[in-house]
């Protein structure tokens, strides 16, 4: 009896920390890109770091081709995080802006926060991880 308690005792505890220890894949389909241009991605988890590159906690570069791109991630935490790309069609490595101040090249989040007069914060744009996740986006 002794024996099966303990055994018991040991499979719940190995299954918490299996838990604890939990990774799970992240698939992000971007698609209606134009076609040309380098596609960056970043993963945040930081809200005080949000949309800055000391606050990345992944990313993904990839040339744009047959106006898609495909980022995959096979070992991510679960957490709350929140994802932003944009369409450097100059390989510049920044936002390039028009002369009143919007954007000239295609960007998103996930998930989308709608119309805003100004930049999103994490908050506007947070999901969590949980479980193996495939996300598809529409560039617009």
């Amino acid at each position: 009896m002794t024996v099966k308690i303990f055994s018991i005792l040991l499979l719940i505890i190995g299954l918490h920390s299996n838990s604890m220890n939990a990774q799970y894949s992240l698939e992000v389909v971007i698609d209606n890109l134009d076609n040309s241009g380098v596609l960056r991605l970043g993963i945040y988890n930081d809200p005080d770091n949000f949309l800055v590159r000391e606050g990345l906690f992944e990313y993904c570069v990839e040339d744009v081709k047959n106006n898609m791109v495909v980022c995959k991630w096979d070992s991510i935490p679960p957490g709350i995080y929140s994802l932003a790309y944009m369409n450097d069609l100059n390989d510049n490595e920044q936002m390039d802006v028009n002369f009143i101040g919007f954007p000239s090249e295609q960007y998103g989040f996930f998930p989308d926060p709608g119309f805003l007069l100004r930049v999103p914060k994490f908050e506007d744009c947070s999901f969590e991880l949980k479980e193996n996740l495939r996300l598809t986006m529409s560039a617009k």
